[in-house]
């Protein structure tokens, strides 16, 4: 009997194995120097992702547990040490060492296909070297995306260096590397250091030699490697954005006319610099709607996200406008240029706003708001909130405190009816920010007791206007 009790016990310790590695602040540097390559999830017990993301993880685990890569996992709610050693701010957050060095965090799509290929592509040479333009061809029809060509006649020298990094950076895309001359020249590639992209279509997309290798090639990659029209797809926006301009053009697939509209802009598209993601309505609409950068009531309808230089706001379609060919060209054509006015969604201006908390909407608030002359407190705040309604009677007092001080403003928004833009993270309601006279990008938030006396001191402390 006791042996039959010890069998049971093996069995069971059998079957709960797991080959992910449990780490923790006493072996976790130990990991590092035993795994030439690992990925470590960072992760909370309670998270909804987390733990759907743990069946897939021990199936990464066990498919490349034979192959010298390490998956394994932490939990920051326990190892808080690690969690500040490695800035996690969120769950899970998945990050990539190689050689006992942090290399990159993991932010492509959380499937065993996925995250297993990234690590085949992490743990080895980030290129293939491939002998003839036939060989690129055959590598091509098994990618999703096209493939990037280049020649060096041998692997080394600053050229290829810069090749190397930005084909390790580049968990989407697969760098072939031709080093024979005479392939190289049979594919036009006729000196070293000279790379095209192969798209899909077998066209070839020739990286100038006026374009400098290291800051030029990877937004080149993205612009040519990828199709320009695409369904959209979160994770893939994030990779495209940075250097590129995003159509989002969404259409309500049921509605009359829907075909057509798609193929037209799809069309126009094709004459300009930009990368078009298509959705239906019913899928990503919610999503565009709690933006504020559609209304949710008119298709289709366009948003475009300009990733050139600095962040700028999403420029939306006018939902009053009808689609024609000649209209979307034209807003297409002045999104590139920086000259179009975006429509954003907001409530209309109130007739009369001289009470004590004014009321912001988004279409006065660059007037209101962004007046820098004026010290200006916004409450963003939902109708049904109830700790909103709660604020309220405080909050009107604190208005008429200020009432008679011209250069301070108490107001207060609807964030579910005007366009709040992402960067001041309003997440929960009442949500309360600061902008300052003179300096309102110095955005400062509320975190004290929802008291008149806090709230009067907070404001007589943060304005830059005289009293």
């Amino acid at each position: 009997m006791k042996f039959l009790f010890a069998l049971l016990a093996v069995c069971v310790a059998s079957s709960m194995a797991s080959d992910v590695l449990e780490l923790t602040g006493a072996n976790f540097d130990q990991a590092l120097k035993d795994n030439k390559v690992m990925i470590v999830k960072f992760y909370a017990p309670w998270c909804g992702h987390c733990k759907s993301l743990a069946p897939i993880w021990e199936e990464v685990a066990t498919d490349l547990k034979d192959e010298g890569i390490a998956v394994a996992k932490v939990d920051v709610t326990i190892e808080e040490g690690l969690g500040q050693r490695y800035q996690i701010q969120g769950f899970p957050t998945l990050k990539f060492f190689k050689n006992g060095k942090e290399s990159a965090d993991y932010k492509g799509a959380r499937t065993a296909d996925a995250i297993t290929a990234f690590l085949k592509k992490k743990s080895g040479a980030p290129f293939t070297v491939v002998n003839s333009f036939e060989e690129a061809e055959q590598i091509l029809a098994d990618e999703k995306y096209g493939v990037v060509v280049g020649h060096f006649a041998a692997l080394a020298g600053d050229a290829f260096e810069d090749f190397a990094a930005i084909a390790d950076g580049d968990e989407a895309i697969k760098y072939l590397v031709i080093s024979d001359a005479a392939s190289a020249e049979a594919c036009e590639l006729t000196q070293s250091g000279a790379v095209f992209v192969l798209d899909k279509d077998g066209k070839k997309h020739h990286f100038s030699e006026d374009l400098d290798l290291e800051d030029d090639l990877a937004s080149f990659v993205k612009q040519n490697a990828y199709p320009q029209t695409m369904e959209l797809n979160p994770d893939l926006f994030q990779v495209l954005m940075p250097g590129n301009i995003i159509i989002v053009s969404a259409f309500d697939t049921k509605g009359e006319g829907a075909e057509e509209h798609t193929a037209m802009v799809t069309e126009v598209v094709k004459n300009f610099p930009v990368k078009q993601m298509i959705t239906d309505s019913n899928k990503w609409g919610n999503a565009l709607v709690r933006m504020g950068v559609v209304s949710g009531e008119v298709y289709p309808t366009f948003v475009a996200f300009d990733g050139r230089g600095e962040r700028k706001a999403p420029i939306s379609w006018h939902e009053d406008v009808a689609v024609d060919k000649e209209g979307f060209q034209q807003w297409v054509s002045n999104v590139i240029d920086g000259t179009q006015t975006p429509w954003m969604k907001s409530e209309p201006i109130p007739e009369s706003n001289n009470g004590p908390v004014k009321v912001i909407v988004q279409k006065q608030w660059q007037e209101l708001v962004g007046d820098n002359t004026k010290d200006v407190l916004v409450e963003f705040y939902a109708p049904w909130c109830g700790h909103c309604k709660n604020l309220a009677p405080i909050y009107e007092s604190l208005g008429e405190h200020f009432v008679n001080d011209d250069n301070i403003v108490i107001s207060k928004m609807d964030a579910t009816a005007n366009y709040v833009d992402p960067l001041l993270s309003v997440q929960g309601f009442p949500t309360i920010k600061f902008f300052p006279a003179g300096a309102k990008n110095d955005v400062v938030s509320y975190e004290g007791d929802r008291t008149l006396e806090d709230l009067i001191e907070f404001v007589n402390t943060n304005r830059n206007s005289q009293a």
